[in-house]
């Protein structure tokens, strides 16, 4: 299209883009970074941070890499997961290592008062559960959507700036592993085998969280080439290729990425698996 594009990964996954000849600098992001980017590329209108705002650790030092190098009219586009959605969908497994933060309207409007950007815009998404997509720009470079607004009044509404939720939030959680803990023991009384689908970095947060270790699941049956072979993190238990689920048939399989349920066990039903579903949040329950 014509758009001057650059890159910056510190991951092994920037070879898949540099070979695809996209400019990439395979460093992090901080003010240093966007200084040397700015000296090198002139300053964009446009800078995106999709799913990694809220893995920064350094995030002062990114927050004046975006305000030093972003145009005096550009905008800054990030995507994290919705703190809102977490709560209201029991979605305690999209806690682990990589998530330093979960975000608000309210905490985000904060952070970039800090920086002298504001909010002008913002979309509730789907992915990963449901995240929030926030467009943020130098202060009075452009008019503010009045959705911006009208979500932080909700979030006060619905005390997700005060303590309580978050203390029942845990509470429930507890409850909820309860109930999971007694769908599988049931099963296992009846000398059912179970596997697990998939091996997503979030459901390792279920597995050590309910202390589900081999003695419980088989295995993690797994698409990617990159996890197979390989062990879930704290549990042990192995990642195998996915069609080992249609040739041992288990009597029931636990859905890690239950959040796709409804793509994923169609899916797994046409490809032939005749088992149970274990669907282990919002409400854990069989299909």
């Amino acid at each position: 299209h014509g758009i001057r594009v650059l890159g910056i990964d510190p991951s092994s996954a920037t070879n898949i883009a540099i070979e695809k000849g996209i400019p990439t600098d395979v460093v992090f992001f901080n003010e240093g970074e966007a200084h040397t980017v700015a000296e090198r590329m002139g300053k964009p209108k446009i800078i995106t941070a999709t799913n990694v705002f809220a893995h920064v650790k350094e995030l002062d030092s990114f927050m004046r890499g975006i305000t030093a190098l972003l145009a005096p009219d550009g905008v800054f586009i990030s995507e994290s997961g919705y703190v809102a959605d977490m709560i209201e969908g029991m979605q305690y497994d999209s806690i682990y290592h990589e998530h330093l933060r979960y975000y608000s309207v309210t905490s985000l409007a904060v952070l970039f008062g800090r920086f002298q950007m504001e909010i002008i815009n913002v979309e509730r998404i789907p992915s990963h559960g449901g995240s929030i997509r926030v467009y943020a720009a130098r202060k009075g470079a452009h008019p503010a959507s009045p959705l911006v607004q009208q979500l932080i009044s909700t979030e006060k509404q619905k005390c997700y700036t005060a303590l309580p939720i978050y203390t029942k939030f845990a509470e429930d959680i507890a409850k909820t592993k309860l109930a999971l803990l007694n769908i599988i023991f049931g099963l296992k009384k009846k000398n059912c085998r179970i596997a697990g689908i998939g091996a997503p970095a979030k459901g390792n947060t279920i597995l050590n969280y309910c202390q589900l270790n081999t003695d419980t699941i088989e295995y993690l049956a797994e698409k990617s080439a990159l996890k197979i072979g390989l062990y879930s993190p704290g549990m042990h238990i192995p990642v195998v290729d996915e069609s080992r689920l249609f040739e041992d048939m288990p009597e029931a399989a636990l859905l890690l990425s239950w959040n796709l349920a409804d793509e994923l066990i169609p899916k797994l039903r046409q490809a032939g698996f005749r088992g149970q579903f274990i669907v282990p949040n919002p409400i854990p329950r069989l299909v």
